[in-house]
Formats: C-alpha cells, structure tokens, sequence
C-alpha cells in the first residue's frame, strides 16, 4: 500500500496500483472537464473521439475489463443518479462535449433523432443511385460535394468504400 495524493480533490487516499492518480470515480471526471458559468457550456477535455461526445475509460472489477462510457452519462450518473443500459442522455444544448448537468435530461432515442433532424443535424440522406453517381464522378471531392449537395466527407467515404460500398 502507498499513499497518494489526489490530483484533484489534494486529499490523501491509499492505493496498490501504480498509476492511479484520483481517489474517485468523481475527481477523475472532474479532472477532465472545463467548469465555467452556471448556465455555459462545460466542455470535456480529455478523449473524444474523432470530435464526437467525450469519453471516460473505466475498470469493471467484476468482469475484469476495461470499457469506455461516454462522458455526459458519467456525468449525469454521478450528479444526477443511476441509468440504464437502454436511457439516452440528451442534450439541451446539442453541445456533444458539454458535460454541465444542468444541460442533460433523459430522453428517448426516437425524441432525439426528431430534434437531430428538427435542427438541422442529421446528415443528408441519399439513395443507391446517387451514392454510385458519386462513386463514378470526375473530379475533386469538394467539387462532387457541391454538385450532389452533400459533405466532400461523404464523397471520400463512398469513394474509399466506406459507405454505399454495394453502390
């Protein structure tokens, strides 16, 4: 057993393992969120993957396994209460790494994809025979995307095959 120091809360906790540096689920969460006003935005500041929502790598003793939760679930989780595997944590202010409390709410995955699209967010759907115009045009993606009307990044992913590969 030695002692440390927690990098956020600074109060002394024991540990075996060799790189724990919090003494809690909590201080590690905090440690990687940027606190500001009430009622702004606090972003994650730690993973997140290709820019999406923020995530938090977790041990589960009982299975022995690391796994990755999103960061506004541990955050409501932590000030809010428990969730289910099935409960979807929305945001009121469609900011995926803001991780302010007051700007989450427990929604169904049907409501959200209704405000996805209301506002805006959802991407562009195209059919079949789009996809394979895409695929068989000439020229630079940005020059297809305004053509098609669609991101230069769905040009690139339907001409790398990551996308409407059966195209």
């Amino acid at each position: 057993m030695r002692i440390v120091v927690c990098r956020q809360c600074e109060q002394n906790f024991e540990t075996e393992a060799p790189r724990v540096h919090f003494c809690s689920l909590e201080c590690r969460f905090w440690s990687g969120v940027q606190k500001r006003g009430e009622d702004e935005c606090w972003p994650w500041l730690l993973s997140r993957p290709k820019g999406t929502y923020g995530q938090l790598s977790q041990y589960d003793a009982s299975t022995r396994k690391r796994f990755n939760e999103k960061s506004h679930r541990v955050c409501y989780r932590l000030k809010v209460g428990p969730l289910q595997q099935s409960d979807h944590v929305l945001h009121r202010c469609d900011n995926p790494p803001c991780c302010n409390p007051r700007h989450l709410f427990i929604g169904e995955h049907a409501a959200n994809m209704d405000d996805k699209a209301q506002k805006l967010r959802a991407g562009k759907k195209i059919d079949a025979e789009t996809a394979r115009s895409i695929k068989n045009a000439e020229g630079s993606s940005r020059t297809i995307a305004a053509a098609f009307d669609v991101s230069p990044s769905l040009v690139k992913q339907i001409r790398a095959g990551t996308v409407w590969r059966y195209a």
